[in-house]
Order: C-alpha cells, then structure tokens, then sequence
C-alpha cells in the first residue's frame, strides 16, 4: 500500500520530468496524470528530437479510461 503523499510525489516528478523535456504546460500536466503513457518513451522520443506534442500524440493510449498516476 503506498503511503499518503506518495502519488503526489510521483506525479509532480512526472510533470517535472516533462517540463524539463519542454512539453508545455498543460500537455505535461494531462500527460503526467495519465498512468498509460510510458514516460521513458516519451522522454525517448524527445532525445531523438520529436517535438513534444507528436510525441504524445504518437504514444497516446488508443482507448478506455485514462489511469491514475
């Protein structure tokens, strides 16, 4: 069981990660939030110089309901 906080924790270091990786801000905030993006592919693909909205758009889950960070 995680402890209170604890995905607080992770979801702001999720944001971080990609604002530092030069999403904007409300990409990198919707993007954190949702549990079914790899964020290490997503980092990936910007270290290869993707931009960041086509990376989102190349990594976005194809259905059901976004999952907690």
């Amino acid at each position: 069981m995680a402890a209170p906080g604890e995905g607080e924790g992770l979801l702001a270091w999720r944001i971080e990660r990609l604002r530092e990786a030069g999403f904007p801000d409300p990409l990198a905030d919707s993007v954190a939030r949702d549990a079914r993006y790899d964020l290490h592919q997503l980092l990936g693909l910007i270290d290869r110089g993707c931009p960041a909205e086509l990376a989102a758009r190349i990594l976005a889950p194809l259905d059901g309901e976004p999952g907690p960070c």
